[in-house]
């Protein structure tokens, strides 16, 4: 007897809680890929508002031009 059940690849199945956690793992995980100086403290990893702001004021405060931003033109895009 078979079952029709979602696989886990299918994660617009998933119950929202199941997802947000999946979601925020994947997040927490992909600081341990930056260098030390740059991951944010433990103490803010569960406070969006907190990490935007560490992230704005550490790892992006020291640019000096557009070059790291990507600029295309609207009308170009489909």
């Amino acid at each position: 007897m078979g079952t029709n059940l979602p696989s886990i690849g299918e994660g617009y199945n998933l119950p929202y809680t199941l997802a947000y956690a999946i979601r925020k793992l994947l997040q927490i995980d992909s600081f341990f890929e930056l260098p030390r100086e740059k991951r944010p403290p433990k103490s803010i990893w569960h406070n969006e508002y907190k990490i935007n702001q560490w992230f704005e004021d550490v790892v992006f405060s020291n640019r000096t031009s557009s070059d790291d931003y990507l600029e295309y033109d609207l009308d170009e895009v489909d």
